[in-house]
């Protein structure tokens, strides 16, 4: 049961809370659920992590940024609006910061997906250090924002039982830097799968499904069989190279 909530006005008495135990009272609906384990939270709302900078390299999220503000600003991807959008209502859209949202999500989050396949790193206080997205144990630093390269093109296909509904295979894909892509693989287990590969030089269908045989212990989908999965996900990921492909010889 949360016993105690503090409010923090700098980054500094935010991590001294963080270092003494405090969780950060972001990804309310998480909290909500998991009151058990928690007893203490800090409040870094009036702190001022909100924002969404554009440089000539990257795109830079400010940890509190709400993830309305995102749908909202021209230059974040298409992509990335449609999945917030088709993952979240209004509703929370309007209260959810990003980094709750990616700290809290697990691995059927098509948001926390699309974020891994673009390489997205997390930047953070005190050493301003940067960390992946898909390694989200933080400990003892405060999250200030969320980074990835401003040419990054994540396209992703899903299959679910209606277009709203809970992802039950996903695959994201990150054509940036073909003919090598990041693939990220949704609704496998607690934590997205990943992957790198080179068309050049690897069969894609194979090295996804050694990957996926390879990591079977860790599938935990409750909607579909390991095996419907592996099937899956193989077409959908052929199917987004192949309009890769087609739509670069056009």
């Amino acid at each position: 049961m949360i016993k105690k909530i503090t409010t923090a006005s700098t980054l500094e008495d935010a991590l001294a809370s963080v270092q003494e135990g405090a969780s950060i009272l972001s990804g309310g609906t998480f909290l909500s659920k998991n009151q058990d384990e928690i007893e203490s939270v800090v409040d870094i709302s009036r702190i001022p992590l909100s924002g969404i900078q554009i440089t000539d390299q990257n795109i830079e999220i400010g940890a509190n940024t709400k993830l309305q503000e995102l749908v909202l600003h021209p230059d974040i991807p298409k992509t990335l609006k449609e999945i917030i959008k088709r993952e979240k209502s209004l509703n929370i859209r309007n209260a959810a910061t990003i980094a709750g949202t990616l700290l809290t999500s697990k691995g059927e989050s098509g948001i926390k997906s699309w974020f891994i396949g673009a390489q997205a790193v997390f930047r953070s206080y005190p050493k301003d250090s940067e960390q992946r997205v898909a390694d989200d144990r933080i400990k003892d630093t405060i999250i200030t924002s969320i980074q990835f390269d401003k040419r990054t093109n994540v396209v992703y296909q899903t299959v679910s039982r209606s277009p709203d509904d809970v992802i039950w295979v996903g695959v994201f894909l990150n054509t940036t830097c073909k003919p090598e892509y990041q693939i990220a693989l949704c609704s496998f287990g607690t934590n997205v799968l990943e992957l790198k590969i080179d068309v050049s030089k690897q069969d894609p269908q194979k090295a996804v499904h050694e990957l996926l045989i390879n990591s079977r212990s860790q599938y935990s989908n409750k909607f579909c069989s390991f095996n419907y999965f592996l099937k899956i996900s193989t077409i959908l990921l052929l199917r987004l190279l192949d309009h890769t492909e087609r739509s670069n010889d056009q």
